[in-house]
């Protein structure tokens, strides 16, 4: 991707130089002490930034966030009784994960055009005493939708389930009481509200519950998740080969949090996002979802009739801005995200430069 593009997309993210610069000090052998150091600072500062404690342990695999969702779900597939709730692309890739390793998987498909109503979770649990697992997608990241994840770890309670969590988005950017919800697995990312380079995906989770996988079925060598928490936690180092300088990379954006403070990082997203929202609205630009339903990861537009996202792409790719489609890349979605290393100059082009397209294609005066 070219360095010089202005990426408002919630992953890949557009870095510091700092964390830029990180990569380029690096020379390391991931069998190596240096690299044991890393991985062991990491696995601190990561439970700082998400504010838990050491009854939870990060496990980091060299994946995409998918690869990591399957790492966490697949025992519980084979294992358990799970029920799959949906309202967007992604809880549907985890119906399709999971149908890959067993075909008569639990399912519940909901709207995609706004949050999950608990109620309709309940209903469904309270219709099939034996499911003993919940699986969600906190934030959809495709049409920008927060889930009511307090609210769902209250079910998750009343019926006594496992809850796994699609937190790819939502880690970070917003302050959550992973513990206090019941929440026993989470996926996130390095690109995603960590502010790193792509390549790294964590599973994250309550210590007791990672043991208790040693136990279930297994689908994947390498996305075995008990076997990668055994070796990663109780001796120090990975299983297998896996990349140095996106641990380093990683390392650098966390220590960046700490020193900014996790609030302050928070309350910039927030900020920015908000302040977008209302420009948008005040120069007309469509929501393509009721902005109430938004989390602040992404927000997603509907472009004008007639207008395709790829000829949007390219009008602004032209300038050195990318901004990653909705709901399909052949739509007429885009999307804007606030999580990446950007300056107000950027985002003042951005704004210049969405007005110069929606004059052009008429839609405003």
């Amino acid at each position: 991707m070219d360095s010089k593009l202005s990426l408002f997309t919630p992953g890949p993210l557009q870095v510091s130089e700092r964390v830029k610069e990180s990569v380029r000090r690096s020379d390391l052998v991931h069998r190596g002490y240096v690299f044991g150091d890393i991985l062991s600072d990491l696995q601190k500062k990561f439970l700082q930034v998400l504010e838990l404690d050491n009854d939870y342990f990060p496990v980091f695999f060299t994946a995409t966030g998918r690869g990591v969702n399957e790492a966490m779900i697949t025992p519980y597939v084979l294992s358990k009784n799970p029920l799959i709730v949906s309202n967007g692309s992604w809880g549907d890739n985890l119906i399709k994960i999971a149908e890959y390793h067993r075909k008569d998987i639990s399912r519940l498909e909901l709207p995609k055009d706004k949050k999950i109503d608990p109620r309709k979770i309940d209903a469904a649990l309270a219709a099939d005493p034996a499911i003993d697992t919940l699986i969600v997608v906190h934030s959809e990241t495709r049409s920008g939708i927060l889930n009511p994840l307090e609210e769902i770890g209250e079910l998750a309670k009343k019926h006594n389930l496992t809850l796994l969590v699609d937190a790819m988005s939502s880690a970070v950017v917003g302050k959550i009481d992973f513990k206090k919800i019941g929440v026993s697995l989470f996926t996130t990312s390095s690109a995603k509200g960590l502010r790193s380079f792509p390549g790294l995906g964590i599973v994250c989770g309550i210590v007791e519950e990672f043991e208790r996988t040693k136990h279930y079925k297994k689908a994947s060598h390498y996305f075995d998740i008990y076997d990668e928490f055994d070796r990663q936690k109780n001796h120090g180092e990975v299983r297998f080969a896996q990349s140095p300088v996106l641990f380093v990379a990683l390392q650098e954006a966390v220590d960046e949090i700490l020193e900014e403070g996790i609030d302050n990082r928070r309350r910039l997203i927030v900020d920015r996002t908000n302040d977008f929202r209302k420009w948008a609205t005040e120069n007309g630009l469509m929501f393509s979802y009721d902005p109430r339903e938004f989390g602040y990861a992404v927000t997603t537009f509907t472009l004008p009739i007639g207008q395709t996202y790829r000829s949007f792409k390219s009008a602004l790719v032209a300038h050195n801005i990318f901004l990653l489609y909705g709901d399909g890349y052949h739509g007429n979605q885009f999307q804007v995200s606030f999580l990446g290393a950007i300056h107000d100059v950027e985002i003042e082009n951005l704004k210049q430069k969405l007005l110069d397209f929606m004059r052009k294609t008429n839609n405003i005066s």
